[in-house]
């Protein structure tokens, strides 16, 4: 597994792409209307457009829904690169700890 390598910046950019399109979903969602007038399809149609109202409702929450999973993923990235982050920190000050030993021996 040594060609594994990830690159904390890279996770941390992806995190903020992935909240602006959460973003945007969320947007759409609060954007989008679901209702249609009652007179819109005329007296016979009425049923058509409560109907109509109500899956745009279900569809509109659908939206809502994806958006908050989206949310979900890009707070699950954010939380992963500072995990990478804090993992290279605690190396990196391992490798600091026997740095003077390394360079006396190299002596």
């Amino acid at each position: 597994m040594s060609d594994f390598n990830v690159s904390v910046g890279e996770v941390r950019a992806h995190a903020q792409t992935v909240h602006t399109v959460a973003m945007m979903v969320r947007s759409t969602s609060s954007n989008a209307q679901d209702s249609v007038g009652g007179g819109a399809f005329g007296q016979i149609g009425q049923f058509f457009a409560q109907a109509i109202t109500q899956a745009a409702a279900e569809l509109r929450e659908g939206i809502d829904r994806a958006g908050q999973t989206v949310e979900q993923v890009q707070s699950g990235l954010s939380q992963v690169a500072e995990a990478y982050q804090a993992a290279d920190d605690a190396h990196t000050g391992l490798f600091r700890a026997f740095e003077p030993e390394l360079e006396a021996k190299t002596r």
